[in-house]
């Protein structure tokens, strides 16, 4: 198992724990048990070498200057840790992303941790999904560009611990404008629909200097 493999683990088991956590009552023994063991874990690797956010600079500049094409049905997840879409983040949904022809997906599940109101996830972690779908379809549009504009309209309560899908789409450009529209539905349920206007910006913001 790599190293990555092994972080992934790793983060999928803190995540199960968080969930947990949040969910069951622990004694004060308990808590006095976990608090110790965070206590010492946390101080220990606050003594390792800063981790940068990876980025493959070469392999998107690459993609950029051929025209930045597509790839089909690809499960393009971007940054490990990425706190929507990454594997490698204890703290993030791990949304599963995939590409069908000018359509952005993303399922996820929204565990105890994500719950707002009494057996509905929060509206910010469905945000949150939208916002990283969305901005997957512009970069299928080909534009490489950042939220400036994003409005969703909750249809429906967001049930915890079972799938539901995001789905994203380019409307049209004008200039640096990229309009994009998504919903999210379990089943047959439309959960929210949404609005955004992303502004491209240079591939610069991008990459690393070289």
């Amino acid at each position: 198992m790599s190293n990555d493999e092994r972080r992934e683990s790793v983060a999928q088991n803190l995540r199960r724990l968080n969930h947990l956590f949040v969910g069951r009552d622990l004694s004060d023994a308990d808590l006095d048990e976990l608090e110790d063991t965070i206590i010492s874990w946390a101080a220990r690797v606050d003594q390792l070498p800063d981790r940068p956010r990876e980025f493959d600079s070469a392999a998107f500049r690459e993609w950029h200057d051929k025209g930045r094409p597509r790839v089909e049905g690809a499960e393009r997840r971007g940054f490990p840790d990425s706190v929507v879409m990454g594997e490698a983040n204890p703290m993030g949904l791990a949304a599963r992303p995939w590409q069908d022809g000018e359509f952005s997906y993303a399922e996820a599940v929204f565990d105890r941790a994500f719950e707002g109101a009494p057996q509905r996830a929060h509206g910010g972690i469905l945000a949150a999904l939208l916002d990283e779908t969305m901005g997957r379809a512009s970069s299928f549009a080909g534009a490489l560009a950042y939220t400036g504009k994003l409005e969703i309209f909750y249809r429906a309560p967001t049930p915890l611990y079972t799938p539901v899908l995001a789905k994203a789409w380019c409307e049209g450009r004008e200039r640096r404008k990229v309009h994009i529209r998504a919903e999210v539905t379990h089943g047959d349920t439309l959960i929210a629909e949404a609005t955004a206007i992303f502004i491209e910006v240079d591939v610069s913001k991008f990459v690393l200097p070289e």
